[in-house]
């Protein structure tokens, strides 16, 4: 008997409190953990983000080659690009190959000039003069057919811009 009776003149916590002071601690220690959490995620998207800037911009060109003229009295080429993208494009090289024989005609870098095309406009790019377009030896103009083969050939003409996208387009000589 003498048991019962210090059992119940001792005083505990109900049950409730206990309940609630516990939650009270977990929720502080997840609360931290949680925003830990939140804080290293953003850490790491914003490093990745650094690296990355440019190429979120790359999607957004987009460029047309249009109206291809191979002068027939000369070596010349003539197209017109146009910018159906939402960015503005700067053009970084020109290339022509002859598509059945793989030779470079154009190889192009427009580093010593900068060609912007903004968005919405058409610019007409002019390839000449002999450091620029190579023709087959013997050939003098792109109508020449007495030892050349060049207007019988179909060219991939392409143009690839600072961010690292390539247009391009097929064309034939007096046929496009």
């Amino acid at each position: 008997m003498n048991i019962c009776k210090i059992n119940s003149q001792r005083r505990a916590v109900s049950q409730i409190i206990g309940s609630i002071f516990m939650l009270a601690v977990v929720a502080a220690f997840g609360s931290i953990l949680m925003f830990q959490g939140i804080q290293g995620s953003n850490d790491f998207t914003a490093f990745l983000n650094f690296f990355n800037k440019g190429q979120g911009e790359a999607v957004k060109e987009d460029l047309l080659i249009t109206h291809v003229k191979f002068d027939p009295n000369t070596y010349h080429v003539n197209f017109w690009v146009r910018n159906t993208g939402s960015i503005d494009v700067i053009i970084d090289r020109i290339t022509i190959v002859r598509i059945d024989t793989q030779s470079l005609i154009v190889s192009n870098k427009t580093s010593t000039s900068v060609m912007q095309i903004f968005v919405g406009e058409t610019e007409r790019i002019d390839l000449s003069g002999g450091s620029t377009v190579s023709l087959e030896s013997g050939c003098s103009n792109w109508s020449d057919t007495t030892d050349c083969t060049m207007a019988d050939g179909r060219y991939r003409i392409s143009v690839v811009t600072s961010r690292g996208n390539a247009f391009e387009t097929v064309a034939q000589p007096f046929n496009t």
